[in-house]
């Protein structure tokens, strides 16, 4: 337990993650920031399996996304600068360099909103769930394969590194 409640407590403060959460939860609830801050870390001790895999696939969807945009980006620069050379260019390298960093620039910009639509979902799975838990009823509002899923992923054991893999993208994002 002491290990599983230490890498959760970790994830959960790091600064970034507690300010995502924390600003979803003003968006939803319309709590104040300090109280929206204490319930996104209660959320993320309570079902630390699902936060992380939820920041998992954001993460690897948001560097596939970036990534696939700034090759494309290149490979179509490259058979423009192939085919068209413009008259006094002796190397296509600069071109194609400044082509990369816009690319990866609004690629970030473009990529950031599936993280925290991916923040939402789950956050708004979790109230939902709190609400059943309160009624006494079921889930009426998630489909049932993500009830499925969440209910093999609640308990999961992340261990004491799991905010080095919680944070893939702390690390790649530059925006």
């Amino acid at each position: 337990v002491q290990p599983l409640f230490v890498g959760a407590t970790r994830t959960a403060l790091a600064p970034p993650t507690v300010s995502e959460h924390a600003y979803v939860e003003v968006a939803l609830r319309g709590l104040g920031f300090c109280a929206a801050a204490r319930k996104s870390l209660s959320m993320a001790a309570l079902s630390p399996g699902m936060f992380g895999l939820v920041g998992n696939v954001a993460c690897a969807v948001r560097v596939l996304g970036v990534l696939s945009v700034v090759a494309g980006t290149e490979y179509v620069g490259c058979i423009i600068l192939w085919w068209f050379p413009p008259e006094g260019l002796a190397y296509p390298t600069a071109p194609l360099i400044v082509a990369g960093v816009a690319a990866f620039i609004v690629a970030e910009v473009m990529m950031h909103p599936i993280s925290a639509a991916a923040c939402a979902a789950l956050h708004c799975y979790v109230i939902d769930e709190e609400e059943a838990q309160n009624s006494g009823v079921g889930s009426n509002r998630a489909p049932q394969s993500l009830v499925r899923l969440a209910a093999d992923n609640r308990h999961v054991d992340l261990g004491v590194d799991a905010h080095r893999r919680w944070c893939c993208c702390r690390s790649f994002s530059l925006l």
